[in-house]
């Protein structure tokens, strides 16, 4: 005997529910199916549970689409700060600096190991340490780094920070449409569970099969168990 299933994706739950939906505004007697007042919660849901689900997708679209202007722009500003410590690097190597200036980005005069910038917060922070410490190195009289220049730099890390807070914006909106989408959907469920149980009860006088045929015009979904056989009946299967 097969047993109806319930819908596990928004997709199928939208067509469940027009499916219902649409036969009550096809067939006269649909109104003898199931209730006029699950119809008018229908009609209700349903525009606000499709309107989620398409706001959902753009905002992901929205964010996926923008992540590779996020992505170039932090691989370019990691290459500038890794290319100016490099630089403050050999220019201590070959004596035109002293070690000691390495302290001016907050980092000790014995370490000349470039930092792997792995995380967001680490090119941020990064990023904040070697524009401060240059900006107060030559104004302490120092030789300002010519290349690349902080200026430069500091062009790179303003473009970086405002498209991190962009796409952090986009993947808030998405994860909120995300959140609303899954507040809807006990909702859903529980409205195709009403729907149903109502459309195989206005049936129950009917034959199995031909309650199941009938069921079926209304968006239930049927499926067989293993090794369950379907019916033929003039050369078609039916449930």
């Amino acid at each position: 005997m097969p047993y109806r299933r319930l819908p596990n994706t928004d997709k199928a739950r939208v067509s469940a529910l027009k499916s219902a939906l649409e036969m009550w505004e096809i067939d006269k007697n649909s109104n003898q199916v199931f209730s006029r007042e699950l119809y008018y919660n229908l009609k209700l849901f349903l525009p606000e549970f499709e309107n989620a689900i398409i706001f959902q997708k753009e905002s992901y679209t929205n964010q996926v689409n923008n992540n590779k202007k996020y992505k170039d722009s932090m691989n370019k500003l990691k290459t500038y700060l890794s290319h100016f410590l490099q630089v403050i690097n050999l220019a201590i190597v070959r004596g035109e600096f002293d070690a000691k200036i390495r302290e001016f980005y907050r980092i000790k005069a014995t370490n000349s190991n470039i930092p792997l910038f792995n995380k967001e917060s680490d090119i941020i922070q990064w990023g904040e340490k070697i524009i401060e410490g240059e900006q107060l190195r030559v104004s302490k009289g120092g030789k300002a780094i010519y290349n690349p220049k902080i200026s430069v730099v500091k062009l790179h890390y303003d473009n970086f920070l405002e498209d991190y807070n962009h796409q952090k914006t986009l993947k808030n909106i998405n994860l909120k449409a995300q959140n609303k989408i899954a507040q809807l959907r006990p909702k859903a469920d529980k409205l195709i569970v009403n729907l149903w149980n109502e459309i195989e009860n206005s049936f129950k006088n009917y034959s199995p099969l031909i309650k199941r045929e009938k069921a079926k015009k209304y968006g239930i979904v049927y499926v067989y168990r293993k090794n369950e056989k379907q019916i033929k009946l003039d050369g078609v299967l039916i449930g």
